[in-house]
């Protein structure tokens, strides 16, 4: 089975943490560890840094099927955006911001206040 692999790299010190968040992530999104390599620390005092390699890897059908997943979320999320957008629609054929007293008086232009 394919797998496709990242690098990510954390650290951490008394300066707080980096990389983590970014790790989580890919961990919430069905990637695992597959080695976490020390790099050893540097600083010292107030400026004290300790770093790690973590391999990542995830099997290429999971990826495939969180990009499945991830397009299916986009596809809904803009049908209802679109929706949304064209309720109450348009009469006739004025822009917003446009209508004259006489294009009221015809019943033309946005229905939805928010177009």
């Amino acid at each position: 089975m394919a797998t496709i692999q990242k690098t990510l790299l954390v650290t951490t010190g008394t300066g707080g943490t980096s990389g983590l968040n970014p790790l989580n992530d890919h961990l919430q999104q069905g990637w695992r560890v597959l080695q976490v390599v020390p790099m050893g620390g540097a600083g010292s005092g107030e400026s004290i840094r300790f770093a790690a390699i973590v391999i990542i890897e995830q099997s290429a059908e999971a990826a495939h099927q969180v990009l499945e997943h991830i397009e299916e979320q986009i596809e809904d999320d803009f049908e209802s955006q679109i929706d949304e957008a064209l309720e109450g629609g348009f009469v006739m054929g004025t822009s917003p911001g446009s209508l004259s007293e006489s294009d009221s008086e015809r019943g033309e232009g946005w229905v939805n206040p928010d177009l």
